[in-house]
């Protein structure tokens, strides 16, 4: 929880914020409800230090549409965009009960086997959809899989955070998700030839995906270089 934030129970748009949960590299994530009809929703703003720059405005609206064009229950729903009067973003998305997935990993690993089959199984799903959109992640990490619990029912995953996704359209402008120049993502999970960026090859995600998969036996950071021959 943030003491004494300023943007608690304020309203923005048609959601009125109740809490902060948390504070993450591009955003302080807030629980939020529609009051008429009680939907509880999740609210990214902008930090402060990044609300400035055109480009993050760009990646987060980018984040949403991305998501809105792969339409699968494995990856998490982001349905309004909106600006604060004091110039930051935000985006209204699905509030989610459950624990990020490298938190899981902390307390649990090693997991099931078969549990952790059924999870990367179902991570496999929802990459295979945003494949299918054209959409590449670029940021697979278990911190952006989220493992839901809900109330009734069995527990399932959904990926978060498609800040960092490629989807370019021929001849849009070059912005941080679709410059081939640029290393993003997070080295740990990165796979050896986006560490260095080349033209004239595609990023793999077999290395990510098999770097996930390994922390769910042992508690460590996983080798991308032993990986490589094995996915």
């Amino acid at each position: 929880m943030i003491a004494s934030d300023p943007l608690v129970g304020q309203q923005l748009g048609d959601y009125r914020v109740l809490a902060a949960l948390g504070t993450g590299g591009m955003g302080i994530v807030y629980e939020g409800v529609q009051p008429v009809i009680g939907k509880s929703v999740a609210i990214k703003v902008l930090q402060w230090e990044l609300a400035a720059n055109p480009d993050e405005a760009r990646r987060l609206l980018s984040e949403a549409r991305v998501v809105n064009s792969i339409r699968h229950r494995g990856i998490v729903d982001i349905f309004g965009f909106g600006q604060l009067p004091d110039g930051r973003h935000y985006l209204v998305m699905e509030l989610l009960e459950g624990s990020p997935f490298d938190k899981v990993l902390e307390t649990n690993a090693p997991l099931d086997p078969i549990a952790a089959l059924s999870a990367l199984e179902e991570v496999l799903d929802a990459l295979g959809a945003a494949h299918e959109a054209g959409v590449i992640h670029r940021d697979l990490k278990p911190s952006n899989i989220f493992l839901v619990t809900p109330p009734s029912g069995s527990a399932y995953v959904k990926l978060l955070d498609f800040g960092l996704a490629k989807q370019a359209p021929v001849g849009a402008k070059l912005t941080p998700q679709t410059r081939s120049d640029l290393v993003v993502g997070t080295p740990h999970y990165m796979a050896p030839s986006r560490r260095a960026p080349s033209r004239s090859a595609p990023p793999p995600t077999s290395i990510p995906r098999g770097a996930c998969c390994s922390r769910c036996s042992p508690a460590r950071s996983p080798s991308t270089r032993r990986l490589r021959s094995r996915w």
